[in-house]
C-alpha cells in the first residue's frame, strides 16, 4: 500500500563516481496524481478490503484538494524540471531536456543525443503530496524521490539516491521494505502540520505553497548532491541535513493549533 514504483533493492551512489559536465534530464516520473494519505491501522488490519478502502479515501482526497487548490500535481511537477534545470545550470552543469521518456533515450534514433550527453538523470516524484503518520496526527507535506544519474554509452549508474521528506520515519522503513534504504531530509520546524483534511481544505493556498516549496528544495538538494565530494555513503536511515537552500517565502497561514 505504501509503496509505488518501487526502485531494486541496490546500494545507493549518493556522489558521482566520474566527471560529467553535460546533463540531460528525462521526463519527470510522478504517477498520475497527488498523494494525501493518513496511515490508518485500522485499513491494514482489514486487508485487501482495507487496502480497497484506503485507495478509495486517498484518490477522493486527492481530488477534493484539488478542486480547492487549483492542479497541484502538475504545478508540482513543472516546478521541480524548472529549479532542477536552473539549479543544476547554477552549479556549472550544461543541463537540458528534450521531455523525453527515460528510456526513449536508448532508441536507436537517439544515438547522436547519447553521445553528446555525459549523464541521463532519472528521476522519479514518490508519495507526493501530504502525509499524516497517524488518525491523531497532523498533515505534512510529503515527496519521496528516486533519482539516478546513467552514462547514456555504457549504462553504468554515476549517481544514485533516494531520500524523502515529511515521511515519519516508521512510514519510510515500511516503504523502505519494498525499496531499499532511503535518507530522511527534514522539512523544519516553519513547516506546520494541518490538523486535519479539512484544514487542508480551508488553507489550499497556503498548504499548496508548503508543497511546492518542499518540491523546490529536493531539486536544490539533487543539484547540490551532485558537486558534493566523493564520500561514504551515509549509514541507511540517518538523518540529511538541506545546507544552502534558498530562502522560500514564508507561509502566511496561523496553524491550526494556535489558530483562535
Amino acid at each position: 500500500m505504501l509503496c509505488s514504483c518501487g526502485a531494486g533493492m541496490v546500494p545507493l551512489k549518493p556522489y558521482l563516481v566520474q566527471d560529467v559536465k553535460t546533463i540531460e534530464v528525462a521526463q519527470i516520473e510522478a504517477g498520475n496524481s497527488l498523494l494525501v494519505r493518513r496511515v490508518n491501522p485500522l485499513f491494514l488490519a482489514m486487508g485487501s478490503s482495507g487496502l480497497m478502502a484506503d485507495a478509495v479515501v486517498v484518490a477522493n482526497h486527492a481530488f477534493r484538494y484539488e478542486q480547492h487548490a487549483g492542479p497541484v500535481h502538475q504545478m508540482c511537477v513543472t516546478l521541480f524540471e524548472k529549479t532542477l534545470l536552473q539549479a543544476l545550470a547554477a552549479q556549472g552543469f550544461q543541463a537540458n531536456s528534450s521531455n523525453k521518456r527515460f528510456w526513449d533515450y536508448f532508441k536507436g534514433s537517439q544515438k547522436s543525443l547519447r553521445e553528446s550527453t555525459d549523464g541521463l538523470l532519472h528521476i522519479r516524484l514518490q508519495q507526493m503530496g501530504f502525509w499524516s503518520k497517524a488518525v491523531d496526527d497532523g498533515y505534512f507535506p510529503s515527496l519521496m524521490v528516486v533519482v539516478e544519474m546513467i552514462d547514456p554509452v555504457s549504462r553504468d549508474v554515476l549517481y544514485s539516491d533516494r531520500f524523502s521528506m515529511g515521511i515519519d520515519l516508521t512510514s519510510v522503513k515500511v516503504i523502505d521494505v519494498a525499496n531499499g534504504y532511503s535518507n530522511i531530509l527534514p522539512l523544519g520546524q516553519e513547516f506546520l502540520p494541518y490538523e486535519n483534511f479539512n484544514d487542508l481544505l480551508e488553507h489550499a493556498d497556503e498548504s499548496r505553497d508548503d508543497l511546492l516549496r518542499v518540491v523546490s528544495r529536493a531539486a536544490h538538494y539533487i543539484s547540490q548532491s551532485l558537486r558534493r565530494p566523493k564520500t561514504v555513503p551515509m549509514e541507511a536511515g540517518a538523518p540529511m541535513l538541506i545546507k544552502s537552500m534558498p530562502e522560500m517565502p514564508s507561509s502566511t497561514r496561523i496553524d491550526a493549533y494556535t489558530r483562535k
